[in-house]
């Protein structure tokens, strides 16, 4: 009799063991599935068009809020709508800040500009005021993003800082407490200038418009 029990209470006790040890093992499944937190937000922007021979710097601020425990990761941006204007001249300028933030600040240039000879001003100020040129900003590792209004760079110094960023040649610089990349906004089969030429000439531009002091640095990556 005594064996018989001692049996039975080993059997349930093995059986409480199972239970006890399916426990954590479905905890832990649960929170595997559960932790499958966003790795990147793509939002939209909008850039308006400048009138005919006349360079603009369109910027959007973006407020990212970063994944716990990550620091901010790349930051892309991709045209999703071409105006289809003639001669365009569009490349992009990212700002992102290098030291760790929670919630850090992001900015995208858009410097836009097309030609048009006078015969087809008519029909290109109508396709320009009609248009736009529209872009997708995506951020690795955050959970959500706020964008600002897009609004028009008229700063002497802003332009000027543009113009001195890029003259190595490079497309990736750190100045101050912010990494910049510069990209072409057009396919090579429509813009096969690289990014720092094309930078140059919309800066020369924008530069007379605003009737900065001085002029800029030229259009030979590495000019001083």
């Amino acid at each position: 009799m005594r064996s018989r029990v001692l049996i039975g209470l080993l059997l349930v006790g093995g059986v409480l063991a199972g239970v006890v040890l399916a426990g954590p093992a479905g905890a832990v499944r649960q929170a595997g599935a559960a932790s499958t937190t966003p790795k990147s937000v793509s939002v939209s922007v909008h850039f308006p068009i400048p009138p005919a021979n006349t360079a603009s710097i369109e910027v959007v601020t973006i407020k990212a809020t970063v994944l716990a425990g990550k620091k901010l990761g790349s930051v892309s941006v991709r045209t999703t709508r071409d105006p289809h204007l003639q001669n365009e001249s569009i490349v992009y300028l990212i700002q992102a800040p290098r030291k760790r933030a929670a919630r850090p600040t992001l900015k995208v240039y858009a410097l836009i500009m097309y030609t048009s000879l006078a015969r087809d001003l008519p029909r290109s100020a109508t396709a320009a005021a009609t248009g736009s040129l529209d872009a997708t900003v995506t951020t690795q590792t955050v959970s959500k993003e706020t964008t600002l209004k897009v609004s028009e760079e008229k700063s002497c110094f802003g332009i000027e800082e543009f113009d001195s960023l890029f003259e190595s040649g490079a497309t990736v610089v750190n100045a101050g407490n912010a990494t910049f990349t510069l990209r072409s906004a057009l396919p090579k089969s429509k813009q096969g200038s690289p990014p720092e030429e094309v930078l140059d000439n919309l800066i020369a531009n924008s530069w007379q418009k605003q009737r900065c002091y001085g002029k800029p640095e030229g259009d030979d990556p590495g000019a001083r």
